[in-house]
């Protein structure tokens, strides 16, 4: 009765032991899987690295456009006495038709700043802004947010490049501020096409390692499975050994595997149980 019970406790809690060739293929795609992750993950950084990159140099060059064409409009002269990184006042690409009055972004035309680009100002308490070519209200928010960069010097090196959420300008851009005499200059461009790209890289990864994956599942587990064939007919032979009454008078041995490569794991397994079954035999 004991014994019965005990029995009836193991089959309750057997679980079937999962096969070679199937730790096999799952070590196979999970060894893959780290190393597309791998591969994914560096590809990714590195691309957004490159991409920062190209963006600060396409802001400092934008902020020297733009800090020129802001000095001379805001100048009291409109001579363009204070420009950005010491150049001249022509130098910098803006073209200045004449010093406007009341609010300089409504009538500036400043060469060299692409669309998108986005140009402020603050002088004594009074903001303007512009994302290139149209004038844009700045919210309470984003002026304290803009407040809070501590400006440098416009005449001294490249000011840092910084990022921040500015809503009602459009979204997030890398930005640059800097000051002289006449007022505080905010220059950025648009960071929606870094990201836009990065989450194209990122779709674009995920598509290519997947399908790598689900390839490599489906070849790893054929290679598998041939690569296991003298391993089965080994347990196929030792199951028919194992069936036969060997106690009780002559019986006929089956034929030993065909599998006896010495130079190879499964020969050598071969060889050894065919010589299992010649002693038996005997």
């Amino acid at each position: 009765m004991q014994a019965r019970v005990t029995g009836s406790r193991r089959i309750a809690g057997w679980r079937p032991a999962r096969s070679l060739s199937g730790r096999l293929i799952a070590g196979l795609v999970a060894l893959l899987a780290l190393g597309c992750a791998t591969v994914g993950v560096v590809t990714y950084f590195a691309i957004q690295r490159a991409l920062s990159n190209e963006l600060d140099n396409q802001l400092q060059a934008a902020t020297r456009v733009a800090n020129t064409c802001l000095d001379q409009w805001l100048s009291p002269n409109g001579d363009g006495g204070n420009n950005y990184g010491g150049g001249g006042g022509g130098g910098g690409g803006g073209n200045i038709s004449g010093q406007p009055s009341g609010n300089p972004l409504s009538s500036m035309n400043c060469e060299g700043l692409g669309n998108g680009t986005f140009v402020a100002y603050q002088r004594n308490g009074q903001w303007g802004a512009m994302v290139v070519p149209g004038q844009v209200t700045l919210s309470a928010a984003d002026k304290t947010t803009l407040n809070t960069i501590s400006p440098s010097p416009i005449a001294g090196p490249p000011p840092p490049c910084l990022t921040r959420d500015l809503p009602s300008a459009g979204g997030t851009y890398e930005l640059t501020v800097a000051r002289d005499p006449h007022g505080t200059y905010i220059t950025g461009l648009s960071l929606s096409g870094t990201h836009d790209l990065l989450k194209d890289v990122a779709l674009a990864e995920i598509g290519v390692f997947g399908g790598a994956l689900v390839l490599a599942g489906v070849l790893g587990t054929v290679w598998v499975r041939l690569s296991l064939r003298p391993l089965r007919r080994v347990a196929v032979t030792a199951s028919r050994v194992a069936e036969l009454p060997l106690e009780s008078g002559e019986v006929a041995m089956p034929r030993g595997v065909p599998d006896t490569d010495p130079g190879t794991e499964t020969g050598q397994l071969g060889l050894a149980f065919n010589r299992m079954l010649g002693h038996v035999e005997t």
